[in-house]
């Protein structure tokens, strides 16, 4: 009769225990809810160095397929690309919609659609980046001019 009283008083301990968790299981996940906002803005204030309007400089289309004069022309015409606006990490350009982000080292990353281009940032204000689709490449090149 006494192993079957402690069973009982077991049961009623866990059975006390148990919500005791819960109530501290809720006050964890609703801290870490809390406090998501704010980490989630953290990596923003470390890409702020590059922060500002890159001015292009160069756009030049080549075909990766076949890299002749005339199949050149069928990717597009070389030229200036649109500006790019940094602001706390986030990349883009406007008239022709490209936006992406920037990591604390300069890496770029941004997205038209489908298309995805790919740059870095040098210690000097520049921005290269390429782009290569089936049959043409592109690469780009814009300058740091405010910040």
């Amino acid at each position: 009769m006494g192993s079957f009283l402690l069973m009982a008083a077991r049961r009623r301990n866990r059975r006390q225990a148990i919500p005791a968790l819960g109530a501290q299981a809720a006050l964890i996940i609703a801290s870490l809810w809390l406090a998501m906002p704010a980490a989630a803005q953290a990596p923003g204030s470390a890409t702020t160095a590059f922060d500002g309007t890159y001015v292009g400089v160069s756009r030049e289309y080549s075909w990766a397929a076949n890299p002749t004069p005339g199949n050149n022309l069928k990717c597009g015409q070389n030229g200036v690309p649109f500006p790019l606006t940094i602001t706390n990490g986030v990349v883009r350009s406007t008239p022709d919609y490209w936006e992406g982000t920037v990591n604390p080292l300069g890496s770029v990353v941004m997205r038209n659609g489908t298309r995805v281009l790919t740059a870095q940032i040098d210690n000097q204000g520049a921005m290269r980046g390429q782009r290569s689709g089936t049959d043409c490449a592109t690469a780009w090149v814009w300058r740091k001019q405010s910040g």
